[in-house]
C-alpha cells in the first residue's frame, strides 16, 4: 500500500499486490535406495533384499516427494519417486532396482573320506570291521548347507554315504558313495 499526499493535503491511497511465482523445479538433489547412490536411475541390491528404503530429497524444500514400489523380488524391479513442485508442476523418477538371485551353487569344494579326496559315484573301500569314516565336505559357496549321511554305524558289505548340498536357493544335490 502506497499513501501519496499532495500539496493541498489531499491524500490517495493506491494498492499493490505483488504475486511471486511458485517454483515449478522437480528435482531432486539426493537419490539414494538401500544407502546406495540411485542418480543415475538403477541401483543393484544384495541378495535377500526384500524392501527398498529410499531418500529422495527434492531440491525445492516446498516440493512434494512421494515413492512408491519399495517391495522388492528377487531380479528386477522398479522404485518410482514423483515429485510435485509448488506450482503443480509432477516430475517422475523410475529407479531400475535389480536383487540379485540367491544362490544355486550345489557344488563341493573339497569332498574326502578318510583324508582321500573322492567325487560323486566312487566306491570306497575300508578295512573289516570299520565303523566310521572321516567326511569332510565343504560347499564351494559360504552361504550353502551341507549335510552327511551313513558316515557312521557301517555294517560290512556295501554302505552309501549321502552328502546332500543345500543351496542359498533352496536348490538341492545330491552325492552318493557307496
Amino acid at each position: 500500500v502506497v499513501t501519496v499526499t499532495a500539496a493541498s493535503g489531499l491524500k490517495k491511497v493506491y494498492g499493490l499486490t505483488v504475486v511471486v511465482a511458485k517454483s515449478s523445479n522437480t528435482k531432486l538433489s539426493v537419490l539414494t535406495v538401500n544407502g546406495f547412490d540411485a542418480s543415475s536411475g538403477s541401483v543393484v541390491l544384495p541378495a535377500r533384499s526384500s524392501s527398498a528404503v529410499v531418500k529422495a530429497v527434492a531440491v525445492d524444500p516446498e516440493a512434494v516427494v512421494v515413492v512408491s514400489g519399495t517391495g522388492l523380488v528377487e531380479g528386477a524391479n522398479t522404485v518410482t519417486v514423483k515429485v510435485t513442485a509448488p506450482d503443480g508442476s509432477v516430475g517422475v523418477s523410475d529407479v531400475s532396482v535389480y536383487v540379485t538371485p540367491l544362490s544355486t551353487d550345489t557344488r563341493l569344494s573339497v569332498f574326502t573320506v578318510n583324508g582321500s579326496v573322492v567325487k560323486d559315484g566312487d566306491v570306497v573301500s575300508v578295512a573289516n570291521k570299520t565303523a566310521s569314516v572321516a567326511v569332510v565336505a565343504v560347499a564351494a559357496d559360504a552361504d550353502a548347507v551341507v549335510s552327511v549321511a551313513g558316515a557312521s554305524g557301517l555294517k560290512t558289505g556295501e554302505n552309501q554315504l549321502v552328502v546332500t548340498v543345500t543351496a542359498a536357493s533352496g536348490l538341492k544335490k545330491v552325492y552318493g558313495l557307496t
